[in-house]
Formats: structure tokens, C-alpha cells, sequence
């Protein structure tokens, strides 16, 4: 029954995607477009940013049918980012295991093996690896994925660097 329920529900899930961010694209981002003099956080701009390039380029793409009538613009409801920071994020469970148990010496070498990864690790913890994105339609949806074999004329090379 609950398998039925899931395939005839539509679900957010179903409208999303996973895409990995490069090195190259939060580079290009820091260089070309972040702007420290705004109140804005690097990641609130780049998470703009992100969105607009994405829904400009993918608007531009050829409507692939998916929606009863034609979508002239696609939008990205929802876009949600990673980080490499699995280590540290064990070191958390960890601290507050250690307080749940009353073990304040152990939470105390604790924080000092996270404060450690922070000021090493900053920057790695503070670049987005991957984005989530969830489109308002199905049509946005599969333009998405099928943009690596749609974008093939040179008046896309520009969607092509941004998600390199």
C-alpha cells in the first residue's frame, strides 16, 4: 500500500536534482561576481547568483514538453547547499554525547579538536560542494538533466563553464 501511495503522490523529492559544484565554479564566483561590500553573505550571493544563472540558462533552452502548456520561464523553488564538513559534524555528535553523559572533560578535548578543524579547515567548511534543486515543474525538472546533451551550440557555452 505504501509503495502504491508513493508512486501516484508527487513529491518534492520528484522535482529535484543534485548538482555537484566545482572548485572552478565557486573560484569564478569569488573572482567574477562576489561582492564583499554588500551585507550579503558569500553564500546568500552565490546561492542568488546560482539560482538566476540557472533558471536565465535554462529558460533559454528548448521547451521539451513536459508541461500542457509551454513554460517560458524556469524557476527553482527551492535550492539547498552540502559542505565537506562530515568531520566536523562527527565531532559535534561527539561533544554532545559527552555533555548528555556529564563527560566535561572529554567535551573539553572535544572542542579543542574542533576548534582545531575550524581554523585549518575554514574555507573547506565554508565552500558549498553541492547544490540541491528543486524546480516548480516537470518541465524545468528535465530540462535540467538533459541540458549536458541539449547544450551543444555555442550560444550556450556559457551554461556549459558555469556548471563545470
Amino acid at each position: 500500500m505504501n509503495i502504491e501511495w508513493d508512486v501516484k503522490t508527487i513529491t518534492a523529492g520528484d522535482y529535484s536534482v543534485e548538482l555537484d559544484i566545482s572548485e572552478k565554479m565557486w573560484k569564478n564566483f569569488l573572482e567574477k561576481v562576489y561582492n564583499p561590500e554588500l551585507a550579503a553573505t558569500k553564500l546568500s550571493q552565490f546561492r542568488k547568483y546560482l539560482q538566476n544563472e540557472l533558471e536565465n540558462n535554462f529558460s533559454r533552452l528548448p521547451d521539451l514538453g513536459f508541461e500542457d502548456q509551454r513554460v517560458e520561464r524556469i524557476k527553482i523553488s527551492m535550492l539547498t547547499f552540502a559542505f565537506d564538513n562530515a568531520d566536523l559534524i562527527n565531532l559535534l555528535k561527539q561533544r554532545g554525547l559527552a555533555i548528555k553523559l556529564e563527560k566535561y572533560d572529554k567535551m573539553r578535548e572535544i572542542n579543542k579538536k574542533i576548534d582545531e578543524l575550524k581554523q585549518k579547515n575554514l574555507e573547506k567548511y565554508n565552500r558549498p560542494v553541492t547544490a540541491f534543486l528543486t524546480f516548480e515543474n516537470e518541465e524545468g525538472l528535465n530540462r535540467c538533466k538533459a541540458y549536458k546533451n541539449t547544450v551543444t551550440a555555442n550560444e550556450f557555452a556559457d551554461i556549459r563553464t558555469l556548471l563545470d
